[in-house]
């Protein structure tokens, strides 16, 4: 599968970058990125009667590739790739000790977004919005028990400013991203969804 998903990304990106020529060449920038997230777990309701503890949101990190294909002035299409690592984890009771549980460790995520553009001078404001597809890496530990982790479907929204300088284009980018598949795989824990908040640095030649 995670081939599979690789291959599709990389035809998507190629296809998209290779294109049919038109009398304006539309402009195909590609790059790195690298960045911090934050997790947000949300909708983590305990079975009454059960103490599951708390929710323990940590700071994580993510470094990944990106690429702009610029459809027109308003409108860049924009798919990435990145390695996501998230440290929150749910305190849950075992034993009457508090032990972590950690619903998604490393992630790769594959996304496609499309960015509606503004011109200020040299730099441009943009919004944007996409799918997000969560490849869990890992599964994980809880007591001394190995739990299967789930891939996740999740939707990105957010604004960045592309600044384009002499030999290259920065952009700082705030994303948040909304995970609409249930990871959880404790009974104690009814429903847990994965969303983060994203600061992300891209840099593209």
């Amino acid at each position: 599968m995670k081939h599979v998903l690789i291959l599709v990304f990389a035809t998507m990106m190629s296809a998209t970058a290779h294109g049919q020529s038109e009398a304006k060449p539309k402009k195909t920038t590609f790059g790195f990125s690298l960045g911090v997230l934050q997790s947000n777990f949300q909708n983590s309701n305990a079975i009454p009667g059960l103490d599951a503890g708390g929710i323990k949101n940590k700071m994580g990190y993510r470094l990944g590739l990106t690429m702009d294909r610029e459809i027109n002035s308003q409108f860049t299409l924009a798919p990435k790739i990145d390695l996501a690592v998230n440290r929150g984890y749910l305190d849950s009771k075992v034993d009457g000790e508090f032990a972590a549980y950690t619903p998604v460790g490393a992630t790769i995520d594959f996304m496609l977004h499309g960015t509606l553009n503004t011109s200020c001078n040299n730099d441009r404001l943009y919004i944007l919005f996409g799918p997000n597809f969560r490849y869990a890496l890992e599964n994980t530990d809880f007591s001394i028990v190995e739990i299967n982790t789930p891939n996740d479907f999740a939707l990105d929204f957010g604004i960045g400013m592309r600044n384009n300088l002499k030999s290259f284009t920065f952009a700082p980018e705030l994303r948040y991203t909304i995970g609409t598949t249930n990871i959880s795989q404790m009974a104690m824990w009814q429903r847990v969804y994965n969303h983060t908040i994203s600061l992300i640095f891209s840099f593209k030649g």
